[in-house]
């Protein structure tokens, strides 16, 4: 009876790992979503070591097949892709956000990056040091989490801002109250 109790205990830890793990993944169900969280666990260390911005497009290239420009290094905060190749459809774009520092809000798409996105008529992945991954769709003008802290690479001296703690979902209009209310606490 002992032995059928600890199997049970066995199996219902396991699978509460296993949806906890789901859960930290967030809803990666979509091809270019996980493709993008595979670009940025390739280029999250080198962002983070660097400080620096790195970004590119994903798109579909002249075979059809999913791709992925080169990641180009940008500055601390903004990187502009190279143009793909006139055969890549582009997707997406991506980007990182650096490293990780108490004096920016970096766990959230900035304000710029939505509107960017929006402008450009394209949505935009980004990372951030605490390793979420964010979607800004520019048809809905949204950003959307798609995964919490460590869905992908993140700064090892990443620590929560518990006085300051990012929502799930954005509009440019919360994105701009959220800046105008940072206290820089944390």
């Amino acid at each position: 009876m002992f032995a059928v109790f600890r199997l049970l205990a066995v199996l219902l830890v396991a699978f509460l790992a296993a949806s906890a793990a789901a859960q930290q993944r967030g809803d990666l169900t979509d091809d270019v979503d996980r493709y993008a969280a595979a670009i940025f666990d390739r280029i999250q260390p080198r962002s983070i070591a660097d400080d620096r911005e790195f970004c590119g497009y994903i798109g579909v290239n002249g075979t059809g097949k999913l791709a992925a420009t080169g990641p180009k290094r940008g500055r601390r905060d903004s990187c502009e892709p190279d143009e793909p190749p006139e055969d890549f459809e582009i997707l997406a774009s991506y980007h990182t956000h650096g490293a990780y520092t108490q004096e920016a809000d970096t766990e959230v798409p900035s304000l710029e990056d939505l509107a960017g996105d929006i402008e450009e008529g394209i949505d935009g992945y980004i990372a951030t040091p605490g390793g979420r991954l964010w979607l800004n769709d520019a048809r809905l003008r949204r950003a959307f989490l798609l995964c919490g802290p460590g869905c992908v690479k993140r700064d090892r001296r990443f620590r929560e801002c518990r006085a300051y703690p990012p929502g799930h979902e954005y509009t440019l209009r919360s994105l701009q109250r959220r800046a105008e209310n940072d206290t820089g606490e944390c």
